[in-house]
């Protein structure tokens, strides 16, 4: 699975998104929406190289290769009522966590 990491080298490198659109001639709310969606966003190609070029990095720079299993963290869907349990759910493991660390 491939995960772009436009925001994160951007910060790295102390660029806003704001900066970096008017640097690469690419639409804040394309960045904004690559930002937000990492794992789903399918730009052309010379979308993606004015991006690097503007970051003074290789197109490689801002692709990552991730396991399966991350998207699956990162895409979870929540309904409404669900959000209860989640929380619940997130309370045990942050303490079943703390104990494996002690």
């Amino acid at each position: 699975m491939l995960k772009w990491r436009v925001k994160e080298v951007a910060a790295a490198k102390g660029v806003s998104l704001k900066e970096l659109a008017q640097r690469s001639g690419v639409s804040s709310s394309t960045i904004r929406r690559i930002c937000q969606k990492p794992f789903q966003c399918s730009c052309k190609v010379t979308t993606w190289d004015k991006l690097a070029k503007a970051l003074e990095v290789p197109l490689s720079a801002i692709l990552e290769s991730v396991p399966s299993n991350e998207q699956e963290k990162q895409m979870a869907i929540i309904r409404k009522h669900e959000t209860g349990e989640l929380e619940s759910k997130r309370r045990s493991n942050m303490v079943a966590e703390r104990r494996e660390s002690i």
